[in-house]
């Protein structure tokens, strides 16, 4: 179980990917991504790597209005260059 602390490090480690995604630069997005990313989302090819994240995001909308809203948290995550371990 997480503590309030550790809690709130993870809403603001969420809160703080929000400006990235709405970024209207496919670099500033593609980013946020580890050079090794595996990105699978359903009815869509899978995307390999920083480099193929970041051509399929120049042809990609851009985001606005972006809530992340967690319904489980867990695990490890990174996101620009900021490691956030997440005990289940």
């Amino acid at each position: 179980m997480q503590s309030g602390t550790e809690r709130s490090e993870i809403e603001k480690a969420l809160e703080s990917m929000i400006g990235t995604l709405e970024d209207s630069d496919p670099r500033q997005r593609a980013y946020g991504y580890t050079e090794d990313v595996v990105f699978v989302m359903p009815g869509a090819p899978v995307v390999r790597g920083r480099e193929e994240m970041l051509k399929r995001l120049e042809s990609a909308a851009i985001m606005w209005s972006v809530t992340i809203t967690p319904l489980t948290i867990e695990g490890t995550y990174t996101w620009h260059g900021q490691t956030v371990c997440l005990p289940a």
